[in-house]
């Protein structure tokens, strides 16, 4: 049949390619979201912070927020910037509270600790009673540095490098745009704050497809049809062509580009300027522009230029704030974006949904958050309960305040989890984490597994019967898992593994249940012998059918050789 256009629909194919949406409005003030973006990106992705002509002498330095994480930059002696987590390791107080100055020494107000400037412990008030008390031990928790060839310095908050500075921006100082070395000097910074989550910012901050619209300044200098934004790796270059240059717009004349997380560079002729977007909250940005002046910038042309980015920053902030209002609302999912025009959006979201799904899939092989920024505790500075008491914690969070915990217990104890009237399923899972790398590996993980208290097995196919085949596994494939069963505890139904791994690795456990011989609100019993080189034991937890909740840990594991049955 034809229609009035032309072929019915059933009769053609479809060649439509699948439009370009944005992110559903939810990640725009989600604090789950924004919390698994500070884990994902902002504790472990380098960031463009400042330039170097902000320290002159030893001892200058600038403190940041970013993300939830206070830091600071500071001068040492030699010239160097060092970076320090903004936290006295006594009680967490900050030892920097203002966002610049200069300082001989750092010094906590609190209990009076003080710091060299390299962030060594140099004095711990009557600490010299304490018996064993090293000070070597307590030095400022440090930052990743990095400074360019140009003199931008940029920043890393993950503990363990995972990428260099040259992996993820080699090159950018090697740009036309960053060819200067003098003539500038720092002039002032100026904030502004916005009611907007900070992607919706950084959105924005990255097209011109608004401009015609909602920018008549930028509209009156620039030739906005060939304003292009082009994505090169973590960067965003901005291409601007102004009108001639003898109608007056060449003092407007820019270079700009955006590097991935959230901060800005503009070049021109009278001044350049960094421009920090700042993830306070889900919902809250701060802006902080940090302008540098050129000495040949007269007072007006520099007054003048300076009042039309604040105009224009006004303008985005009202664009900003009035969007995110309607992302909140409950109404809006999402649009469709231009595929040209919104090159620097689409980019922008295809790479922070790219790092918080990476991340979240991590986590969830690993069975628990993962905090690149929060440096392990071992050796003198880890006490016999800390593992308990972190895991703790981290079962209230997970399970909320209302649930029934199970505590941790100590080798060859027993503790009893709470009872429901929930069913068992056909499988269950245990998942214990073990530190390979260690002298006192630890151990955080949830037993879900139900097994039998009665002499009867519950277990169809406890895993071991061939000695090569066992219902192990690890997350993530992370180490290479042998298995035998020589040296066994209790015949055919054991045997041991040795994860070769340099770091935790999550160990899974498979076990088939037969369900008509579970009972609700009745007590199992789940044994894991654990055998390793320096020390054995026998771990049993009672399990209520459907409860789970159980732990598994011992503070004396030393090594990675373990034996279960």
């Amino acid at each position: 049949m034809w229609n009035f256009f032309g072929r019915s629909a059933s009769s053609v194919t479809n060649t439509k390619t699948e439009p370009t949406r944005g992110l559903p409005s939810s990640w725009y003030h989600s604090p789950e979201i924004y919390k698994l973006e500070c884990r994902a990106i902002f504790s472990q992705k380098w960031i463009l912070l400042t330039h170097k002509l902000r320290f002159q002498q030893p001892g200058d330095y600038l403190s940041f927020t970013y993300a939830k994480f206070p830091f600071f930059l500071i001068q040492d002696r030699n010239g160097n910037i060092n970076g320090f987590h903004n936290a006295c390791r006594h009680r967490a107080y900050p030892v920097i509270k203002d966002r610049s100055g200069k300082t001989g020494i750092i010094s906590c107000k609190y209990h009076g600790w003080s710091y060299g400037l390299k962030g060594n412990l140099a004095k711990a008030p009557r600490f010299d009673t304490v018996p064993d008390f090293d000070k070597s031990q307590h030095g400022l928790l440090p930052i990743h540095v990095h400074v360019d060839r140009t003199g931008f310095i940029w920043v890393n908050l993950q503990v363990e490098l995972k990428e260099t500075w040259e992996k993820q921006f080699g090159g950018v100082d090697e740009k036309t745009m960053f060819d200067f070395t003098s003539g500038y000097k720092y002039d002032h910074t100026w904030d502004m704050d916005l009611k907007s989550n900070w992607k919706g910012v950084m959105e924005n901050y990255n097209e011109c497809y608004h401009c015609p619209t909602s920018h008549p300044l930028i509209a009156g200098v620039s030739d906005l049809p060939k304003y292009k934004v082009e994505p090169k790796g973590n960067c965003l270059e901005h291409t601007i062509i102004n009108k001639k240059e003898d109608d007056g717009t060449d003092d407007f004349k820019r270079s700009i580009r955006f590097f991935f997380p959230s901060t800005s560079v503009t070049v021109t002729k009278n001044f350049f300027y960094i421009q920090r977007m700042i993830p306070i909250g889900a919902t809250h940005t701060r802006i902080e522009n940090e302008v540098f002046r050129h000495e040949s910038a007269g007072d007006e042309i520099f007054k003048t230029t300076m009042e039309f980015y604040a105009q224009v920053l006004e303008e985005d902030k009202e664009l900003c704030e009035s969007a995110q209002v309607n992302l909140e609302a409950g109404v809006f999912v999402n649009g469709e974006l231009h595929p040209d025009k919104e090159r620097g959006p689409i980019h922008f979201q295809n790479t922070v949904r790219q790092h918080v799904m990476e991340h979240r899939k991590k986590e969830v092989e690993l069975g628990q958050e993962i905090l690149p920024a929060m440096p392990e505790v071992a050796g003198p500075l880890k006490t016999s309960t800390y593992d308990k008491d972190v895991m703790l914690c981290s079962q209230l969070e997970r399970e909320g305040c209302g649930a029934k915990v199970t505590f941790a217990c100590d080798p060859e104890t027993e503790t009893a989890s709470s009872s429901t009237t929930e069913a068992a399923s056909d499988s269950a899972t245990s998942t214990i984490l073990i530190n390979t790398s260690s002298v006192e590996p630890t151990t955080l993980a949830t037993t879900t597994t139900t097994a039998a208290a009665e002499p009867t097995n519950v277990l169809t196919n406890p895993g071991f019967d061939s000695g090569s085949i066992a219902p192990w596994y690890t997350l993530g494939q992370r180490g290479t898992l042998s298995l035998s069963d020589d040296d066994t505890h209790s015949g055919e139904f054991s045997g041991h593994f040795y994860a070769d791994y340099n770091g935790h690795v999550v160990l899974g456990v498979d076990h088939p249940v037969d369900s008509s011989l579970i009972k609700a609100d009745t007590e199992y019993h789940y044994s894991i012998w654990i055998k390793t080189s320096t020390a054995v034991n026998c771990q049993t937890r009672k399990i209520t059918c459907g409860a789970g909740g159980g732990y598994i840990t011992s503070s004396d594991w030393a090594g990675p050789y373990n034996e279960w049955t």
